[in-house]
């Protein structure tokens, strides 16, 4: 393990944060870091890898056009929030530090694949969540674009944290202008790889929304996740 990465796991460990993580196609090494330095129990509640199209759609619990999107990492965030919320609650415990993170990604494959070779990765906290686009680049081989997305995931966690990260982090170049076509994130990516961040305040209980007025109907899945369509949520969060 990188002296940096050990180096930031020891601080989360030592911090009062417990995560619950998702993450799918990328991010693996992340969970293993977190494995791999002691005190992880203090840390990790659960991490949960899903690789078959079947379970990652019964997690969301709806059909997205694509699983890899900024909405999907979104939507695998707050189902990790809930989880661990559950987890901890179900144990008498105090749930206010949880956080969750989701991460879904598309990297080199050995199959023919159109588009960019990208990573949506997003943080899911009580009062925010803070979303991660990462462009990778195509040039580099699959094991090289894994660590890049596992480093952007330890941030998250760091972020999450209010942990810095810094000095121990070597992230890609931060950009606040990622194309949005695949064509033109695909050019861009032949030249190294690039992320953005931003944050999106989650204003109020989404019940209280609807108490409010400020929204017509909420939809609960069978996760326990709201869906309307009010920021940090998408136009097409709605669940079947």
């Amino acid at each position: 393990m990188e002296p940096g990465i050990a180096k930031l796991v020891e601080r989360l460990h030592s911090s009062p944060v417990r995560c619950s993580i998702i993450t799918t196609g990328a991010g693996g090494l992340a969970v293993s870091a977190l494995l791999g330095v002691p005190g992880c129990s203090r840390t990790l509640i659960d991490a949960h890898i899903p690789y078959h199209l079947t379970v990652s759609r019964g997690i969301l619990d709806h059909y997205p056009r694509s699983l890899v999107s900024e909405k999907v990492g979104v939507e695998l965030a707050q189902a990790a929030f809930h989880k661990g919320v559950k987890t901890i609650e179900g144990d008498g415990a105090d749930a206010s530090t949880v956080i969750g993170v989701g991460a879904t990604a598309a990297i080199a494959t050995d199959r023919a694949r159109k588009g960019a070779d990208v990573a949506y990765i997003a943080c899911w906290a009580r009062g925010e969540v803070t979303k991660y686009r990462v462009l990778l680049d195509k040039n580099d081989a699959r094991s090289d674009q894994e660590a890049i997305v596992s480093r952007v995931l330890l941030a998250a966690l760091a972020d999450g944290a209010r942990v810095p990260h810094d000095d121990c982090l070597e992230l890609p170049a931060p950009t606040d202008d990622i194309p949005g076509t695949a064509a033109d994130a695909a050019n861009l990516s032949r030249n190294g790889s690039w992320f953005s961040r931003s944050v999106t305040p989650v204003a109020k209980d989404p019940f209280q929304s609807l108490l409010d007025g400020d929204v017509p109907t909420v939809v609960v899945n069978r996760n326990g996740c709201p869906r309307l369509r009010v920021p940090p949520f998408c136009e097409d969060d709605v669940a079947p």
